[in-house]
């Protein structure tokens, strides 16, 4: 999880999640789990989360937007 790698012509802005980590489903269980406080949706559907990274050693990165 490095931010200092340069970028590729053509590579996508965002990341994208670590959707074959074991741990995968469990982190989106959590993320739903988190409601924005002005209306009742969770944070993951409200598709404010853009990208799970998992690494090898099970340490989340969340990369999301917030709501003014």
């Amino acid at each position: 999880m490095n931010d200092a790698s340069p970028k590729i012509e053509g590579a996508p802005l965002i990341a994208p999640s670590s959707t074959d980590h074991p741990l995968y489903d469990q982190v989106v269980e959590a993320c739903r789990s988190v409601y924005d406080p002005e209306i009742p949706v969770n944070i993951y559907d409200l598709g404010l989360v853009y990208t799970l990274e998992i690494s090898d050693e099970n340490e989340v990165r969340v990369i999301m937007t917030l709501t003014a």
